[in-house]
């Protein structure tokens, strides 16, 4: 006898499978394994626990129990071969559910990968303006080092903007009372960078070292402290030292400084002006790979499941968590920050999931269509220049879990297919 099941699609790329009949073969085959069970949990004189002979269990344990745990252990099996006999892609382990036993109706519901339907990307168009490096630019940019480079001497005068002082400060509020977070000791600023509250910088400029003074600013009403915004606060503050800048001379030791290498004004400029083209292509190819990516996802058609892109979403989350922690800050406080909790920012990445998972099945798709493949010559090739990163005596362990057939070795496989299909398919900048 044959197994007696239906299944049906549902919405969003789910299907649903509904079981009325075992193959009774099945059934029994795991009837010694419930047996099996049931002999460890029974205690009876004159046998040790597991050691009860079939027989004798079944003496023991009513019939019904025996047929309902052998049924259970044989549904794993059977929904594989089910699945595997309609060649069913599931995302996840399907939910399973028994209904009833008399008469029997199991209920299996799952997620599957879906159908892409592709449009004619051949067709995407994208425009990018390209730039060209100029003199001027590269005048600039030589002078932005040099502020970067900027030394500075201390000088017995009145600042001047530019300057670079050390100040002592602290805020008082109306009743002269000290306002937290408002205190610094010998704080370095540069007079003009703005880097300070609105005003402040400006109350410096003509102070001599030792000289103090005492002024009122109004914090700005969008600043970030919610219980200063649009306050007025009474600073005193103390100059300790003032210096000048001084820019560097654009000479050979400048120029080696910045390169590495020696060389003269017209040597940095070629250099910079090269460096600057390389950026500006770059930043071209980046944004026509954008403009087509955003195309690209707009002729694909797919019914996203749910869980794949729950999967998605704890990807985006990961990375962000990631680049959140690589900044120094605390994920708890990016969250404060956010005025949400973490499932209102799971949810906010609904989109974006669904971008990315559009993106990866297209680009799936487009490997089929294409019959773009990857040699095992070209893994190789790519692992041997991954394990030259690591220690000789290392590199032969490191290959060993990369061997034909392994998970690992099908994903290269698959990075350096899509990276095929990146190259085929997405105009250059």
């Amino acid at each position: 006898m044959k197994h007696t099941y239906t299944l049906k699609d549902l919405a969003d790329s789910r299907q649903q499978l509904e079981i009325t009949a075992i193959d009774p073969s099945l059934v029994e085959k795991k009837e010694a394994d419930a047996l099996k069970e049931f002999s460890s949990e029974l205690k009876i004189k004159g046998f040790r626990p597991g050691q009860v002979p079939e027989n004798i269990v079944k003496e023991h344990v009513n019939e019904a129990f025996i047929k309902s745990r052998s049924l259970e252990l044989a549904i794993p099996e059977l929904v594989n071969e089910i699945i595997k006999e309609e060649k069913c892609r599931l995302v996840e382990r399907p939910d399973v559910q028994i209904e009833s036993m008399e008469p029997l109706k199991i209920v299996v519901s799952f997620d599957i990968y879906p159908k892409i339907t592709l449009g004619d990307y051949t067709k995407i168009k994208v425009k990018v303006e390209k730039k060209t490096t100029d003199d001027k630019q590269v005048a600039e940019a030589i002078e932005d080092l040099r502020k970067r480079m900027t030394d500075y001497k201390e000088v017995e005068r009145v600042s001047k903007n530019e300057d670079r002082v050390f100040v002592d400060f602290e805020g008082f509020d109306s009743e002269g009372k000290a306002l937290p977070n408002t205190k610094s000791e010998n704080h370095p600023l540069i007079l003009g960078s703005n880097s300070m509250i609105p005003g402040f910088e400006e109350e410096i400029i003509g102070l001599k070292k030792d000289e103090a003074k005492e002024f009122d600013i109004t914090f700005p009403e969008d600043y970030h402290a919610a219980d200063m915004a649009g306050t007025v606060v009474k600073f005193k503050i103390k100059v300790n030292k003032i210096e000048e800048s001084q820019l560097p001379e654009v000479d050979e030791a400048f120029v080696e400084k910045v390169l590495g290498e020696k060389g003269d004004q017209k040597h940095l400029e070629a250099k910079m002006k090269e460096e600057m083209q390389s950026q500006f292509d770059k930043a071209a190819e980046q944004e026509a790979e954008d403009q087509f990516y955003e195309k690209f996802i707009e002729v694909v058609k797919a019914d996203i499941p749910v869980s794949m892109k729950n999967q998605e979403k704890q990807a985006i989350l990961k990375d962000l968590k990631q680049r959140i922690l690589q900044q120094g800050l605390s994920y708890e406080k990016y969250l404060e920050t956010m005025e949400k909790t973490e499932d209102q920012l799971l949810e906010s990445f609904d989109k974006q999931s669904i971008d990315r998972i559009k993106l990866q099945l297209g680009f799936a798709e487009v490997g089929e269509q294409e019959k773009i493949e990857v040699s095992d010559l070209e893994v190789e090739e790519y692992l041997n220049k991954m394990v030259e990163k690591y220690p000789e005596d290392k590199r032969a362990e490191m290959k060993k879990a990369y061997v034909p057939g392994s998970e690992p070795y099908h994903m290269i496989n698959y990075q350096l297919k899509m990276q095929k299909v990146r190259e085929k398919i997405i105009p250059k900048g």
